[in-house]
């Protein structure tokens, strides 16, 4: 075994520099959940963990390693919960007010953008028989907004406005917006 080495070089920060760069990390292999096999190794330090179900909290831990396979120990674990990407923030109806039978757009606002496949938005009237909407709209992949129409009825008004509530619901968060639909 040789516990002592000297070496002779001619610019030291070059050699340092060398060194430096030849012993930096190479990667780093992240674990989740106390895992044994790692799930990803990446360049960087950051990683986006993908396809977990939303409200679920999960550990993590990496270790580094370098260009000759040397390996660092386990890092403390951090642990992250995933969050619905896009909450429900808005619900606007254009115009607010209508004659029936013209229809007035509806449009739901999210937080941010949709992840891939979209959001299904939940959509309700609380009088049928005056304004309908459709069961869903759909928030497309990368979009924050969606729009839908809002169908307004004849047969069952009353004099003056007729207050309908439309209700926009996802992942139990409900936003709502009156439509006065008024009689022709």
């Amino acid at each position: 075994m040789i516990d002592h080495v000297s070496l002779k070089v001619k610019d030291v920060a070059a050699s340092k520099k060398f060194y430096e760069t030849a012993l930096k990390p190479l990667g780093y292999k992240v674990f989740r959940d106390g895992g044994a096999t790692e799930i990803a190794t990446v360049s960087t330090t950051s990683f986006s963990d993908t396809g977990l179900a939303v409200n679920s909290t999960h550990s993590y831990q990496v270790l580094a390693f370098d260009a000759a396979l040397n390996q660092s120990a386990k890092s403390n674990t951090a642990t992250a919960t995933t969050q619905l990407a896009g909450a429900l923030v808005s619900l606007a109806l254009n115009p607010a007010t209508v004659t029936a039978p013209n229809p007035s757009t509806g449009t739901v606002t999210l937080s941010g953008p949709a992840p891939a496949g979209g959001l299904a938005v939940t959509l309700t009237s609380s009088d049928t028989r005056k304004a309908r909407v459709p069961q869903t709209v759909t928030v497309a992949a990368g979009q924050s907004t969606a729009t839908f129409t809002v169908t307004t009825l004849t047969g069952q008004l009353g004099g003056g406005q007729n207050p309908v509530t439309i209700t926009a619901t996802l992942a139990g968060t409900g936003r709502t917006a009156v439509l006065n639909v008024l009689r022709p």
